[in-house]
């Protein structure tokens, strides 16, 4: 998870909350709100809007928000 808030933080020259699942196959899927003028809240209400379906999908493992952290010496 660190690794991939240190991407988004790079690639997008900001920082967005952000989903990442694990699915049964072990592939890591990531999701991000692409809107630019939405809130911390907004990302949060949506992305937990989308767990909660991830609790009724057998085929994820594991599902989490990255709300803030540190990637690379930078708050994000």
């Amino acid at each position: 998870i660190k690794e991939r808030a240190g991407f988004f933080l790079l690639e997008m020259g900001n920082f967005k909350p952000f989903r990442v699942i694990l699915q049964a196959d072990s592939q890591v899927i990531d999701t991000i709100n692409e809107a630019e003028c939405s809130s911390i809240e907004t990302d949060y209400k949506l992305l937990l809007n989308q767990i909660l379906q991830d609790l009724e999908d057998e085929n994820i493992k594991a599902s989490a928000i990255v709300l803030t952290g540190k990637a690379d010496g930078y708050d994000t």
